[in-house]
């Protein structure tokens, strides 16, 4: 599985095997692809639940730890270990169920970009596949890691998005 190769190669990398022997309380919560075209950017997250921050891995050669930050998270939710051996649905199928399903259900949504998040949600271990379209808009699916079902979809214009500068003050 492509998923459990990207995973492997940070966890047998010196720069994560460094930075895991002072943190015990760790644990993998989830695992980011950022596609464009042939390229895929890969990301390993791993969250402290002691400081409520999470640690990256650019997944390269040589893998590269991004320094901890605040956990993006509603505030008092959990968040939950990402347990790969349940995981069912590889990257690759995952993407065509979703392609099947933009095709027939949201034509014009093309992706000129494409975010994949294998995480666990308070629904379960699901890929959260958003395509961000050349209509600005982004088109987002849920889809259940285990059992392949689209739990989610959903087409939002990116104008309706609130505005972040406004909301931040």
């Amino acid at each position: 599985m492509e998923i459990l190769q990207q995973l492997t190669k940070v966890e047998a990398s010196e720069t994560f095997k460094e930075w895991k022997a002072g943190m015990p309380k760790v644990f993998l919560s989830s695992l980011f692809v950022l596609i464009d075209g042939s390229r895929k950017d890969w990301q390993a997250a791993f969250y402290d639940p002691d400081s409520e921050h999470t640690t990256a891995f650019v997944i390269s050669d040589p893998v590269t730890l991004i320094p901890p930050s605040p956990t993006f998270k509603e505030p008092n939710a959990r968040v939950h270990a990402l347990d790969i051996s349940k995981v069912a649905l590889d990257l690759p199928e995952c993407l065509a169920l979703v392609a099947e399903r933009q095709r027939k259900e949201f034509p014009a949504a093309m992706p000129s970009k494409i975010i994949a998040i294998l995480q666990h949600l308070p629904v379960g271990q699901v890929y959260n596949v958003t395509y961000v379209t050349a209509m600005f808009s982004t088109l987002n699916m849920k889809i259940d890691a285990a059992t392949r079902e689209i739990r989610e979809a959903t087409l939002i214009p990116i104008m309706s998005f609130p505005n972040t500068r406004e909301n931040s003050r």
